[in-house]
């Protein structure tokens, strides 16, 4: 149920943006309408959290369960992708050093798709 209350924020948000145009002249109690529903859309949750990196030193994510990682090469650059943790075993399956990592987002959906 929260999904479908964040997808119908994003869709209010989309109406907004599409007819902001039309509103913008729009003057209700010396103050347009498009003040008023900015006013508004600023007090709002952002509609799904934004994700943050965790260290690994911090937290490890459950057992074989697929997450974004951040991997450090030795004598190189900072790079992502896609590991597993097992926490039997200890190790992560990849053969660079993970740092930090992330939940994957939920894959996409369709519309009238149901997940």
């Amino acid at each position: 149920m929260k999904d479908d209350k964040a997808i119908s924020l994003n869709r209010a948000i989309d109406a907004v943006h599409k007819n902001y145009d039309k509103i913008l002249d729009f003057k209700s109690d010396g103050k347009t309408i498009s003040s008023s529903i900015e006013d508004i859309l600023s007090e709002l949750p952002p509609a799904q959290p934004e994700q943050q990196w965790i260290p690994v030193t911090e937290r490890l994510p459950r057992n074989m369960l697929y997450v974004l990682v951040t991997y450090k090469h030795e004598h190189g650059p900072i790079d992502y992708g896609i590991a597993r943790y097992s926490e039997t075993e200890h190790k992560w399956y990849t053969s660079r050093k993970v740092i930090a990592w992330m939940p994957l987002p939920a894959p996409y959906l369709e519309r009238g798709q149901n997940g």
